[in-house]
């Protein structure tokens, strides 16, 4: 690949609103194939392994999504995410950090779409592919999560239209100039 063609693709809020549209839709076929393989079961704690299963990777594979919306975002409002061959990021902003991207593009959320953020950025830089965070307290540090129940969280009452609502609004900004 030459250096252009890198930076172009790099650049292109296209692309990244297509691979946050690919991250979605394999996060949905996880918990279809979790759905399918649980009604095959009669045993309630065999039909909740199933879905407990891919719970934290669905959950990187949805962080990663919003990560990608947001910088398709960012992309958007005129900034740049390569130059010269190389991945530039948002400045300021370390990896899977999407509760902190999300004031880079100034989109205004409510207290549970950061929780949101939050959570689904924890489970990216660790807890979907790792046994492990990266530090005894990244958690907390890191993210504000005092506690390892916050993927319990998620299936609140609030936090799930919460994740609704933040993807349609990034996805209405992207629509916004077209």
């Amino acid at each position: 690949m030459q250096v252009q063609t890198f930076d172009d693709i790099g650049n292109s809020f296209d692309a990244w609103e297509s691979k946050a549209d690919e991250l979605l839709y394999c996060s949905e076929g996880l918990q279809d194939l979790a759905n399918m393989r649980a009604s095959k079961v009669y045993e309630i704690m065999e039909q909740l392994s199933h879905i407990v299963k891919v719970s934290w990777v669905m959950k990187m594979l949805i962080g990663f999504a919003i990560e990608c919306l947001i910088k398709a975002v960012w992309l958007k409002d005129g900034n740049k995410l390569c130059s010269e061959g190389k991945f530039i990021g948002i400045e300021g902003i370390k990896n899977h950090k999407i509760h902190e991207m999300i004031s880079k593009i100034g989109l205004t959320i409510s207290q549970d779409e950061r929780t949101v953020l939050k959570i689904l950025g924890a489970v990216a830089t660790s807890g979907g592919r790792y046994p492990v965070f990266t530090k005894y307290d990244s958690l907390e540090k890191d993210f504000g999560l005092g506690n390892m129940n916050f993927s319990q969280e998620w299936n609140s009452q609030t936090l799930e239209p919460a994740f609704f609502t933040l993807i349609k609004k990034l996805k209405s900004r992207l629509k916004k100039w077209t």
